[in-house]
């Protein structure tokens, strides 16, 4: 997949178009693409990583195990038993550690106004008749774990009959610390206040509205994220995906925002727009619907491809933008 794109990002690199750093981002993004293809079904271990970095490994199935699986699923498939569990938890720390990890199923974290947390956690257990089977298999697959001061369910095991889903509904007078991981699933996350927001989405739509924080790194591989809300600093990147980006924030900060394959599309208020956009791109263009952001002209002559964009007041919100493939749109919130 990634020869020409990362012909394409060396190029810019060379030529000075976007930063090393830059530059690492999207051919970290590429080669998380190659790496999740390679292990599509015969993976045998998979990979748990925490926020400081650690990591542990999750012993699958074996070949055998997978075809044996498979067969099963396949004479089963109608057969579906659905397991939750709800939990009621009252935090004594202000700031929450929440740390969530899933294959094959959604993630939703809800603020609201009472006292305690609510964690709903849903296992579906596909291709199997017998229920006790099946809830056994599920309690395998388990790892949901909450306390007075953190929620966290690791990434479980790689199976074609488990879909798990986490619905959480949070203290909004709390902050927490957010590390999300999921791969074919869905993220929404809606109402909360968070210090560090850490996703990472693989074949999934990431949807963030009404959510403030210190920082905000998303890291997408096919999919859509939109986000809507405050952030100091953001952080984004994406292979063949659309971000979508509403920044309501008009104080200092840094945001660098790296796509390979999709459009960027960024919102910004009109009052008080101190800022300034720095996009460099392969085969994409600048289009600006604000009535407050202007494309400054190189030697009299607009360029929309590698351009700089500001706003009417001195600058101290900057935004770094990189693409290959896709176009970037500045419009009015």
């Amino acid at each position: 997949m990634g020869l020409n794109e990362r012909e394409m990002i060396l190029e810019m690199l060379s030529e000075g178009k976007i930063s090393q750093e830059q530059a690492n981002k999207l051919l970290a993004a590429l080669d998380k693409v190659e790496v999740d293809e390679s292990t599509a079904d015969g993976e045998k271990v998979t990979h748990t990583c925490s926020k400081d970095g650690g990591c542990e490994e999750d012993e699958g199935f074996s070949l055998f195990e997978n075809l044996k699986d498979a067969f099963g699923v396949a004479l089963n498939s109608n057969h579906i038993h659905e397991f939750k569990r709800e939990i009621k938890q009252t935090f004594i720390t202000s700031l929450v550690d929440v740390e969530l990890g899933s294959r094959k199923g959604n993630i939703e974290i809800q603020g609201w106004s009472r006292g305690y947390g609510y964690i709903e956690e849903t296992i579906k257990v596909k291709g199997i008749k017998n229920k006790e089977e099946a809830e056994k298999l599920a309690e395998k697959y388990r790892t949901l774990t909450v306390g007075k001061d953190f929620i966290q369910a690791k990434k479980e095991m790689k199976s074609k009959r488990i879909f798990i889903s986490y619905k959480l509904f949070l203290p909004k007078a709390n902050q927490y610390d957010v590390c999300v991981s999921t791969v074919n699933g869905k993220v929404t996350i809606a109402g909360i206040v968070t210090k560090d927001c850490d996703l990472s989405l693989v074949n999934g739509k990431c949807d963030l509205s009404d959510v403030k924080g210190e920082d905000l790194e998303l890291s997408m591989v096919n999919g859509k994220g939109i986000v809507s809300g405050e952030f100091k600093d953001i952080d984004c990147s994406t292979v063949n995906g659309k971000l979508e980006i509403s920044d309501y924030l008009s104080s200092p900060g840094d945001i660098d925002i790296s796509t390979v394959n999709g459009p960027i599309i960024i919102a910004l208020p009109t009052p008080g727009l101190n800022v300034k956009v720095d996009l460099s791109a392969v085969n994409g263009r600048a289009k600006v619907e604000h009535p407050n952001l202007n494309i400054q002209s190189k030697n009299g002559v607009v360029i929309t491809k590698n351009c700089t964009i500001v706003g009417e007041g001195k600058a101290h919100r900057f935004y770094d933008v990189s693409s290959v493939n896709g176009s970037l749109t500045l419009k009015e919130l």
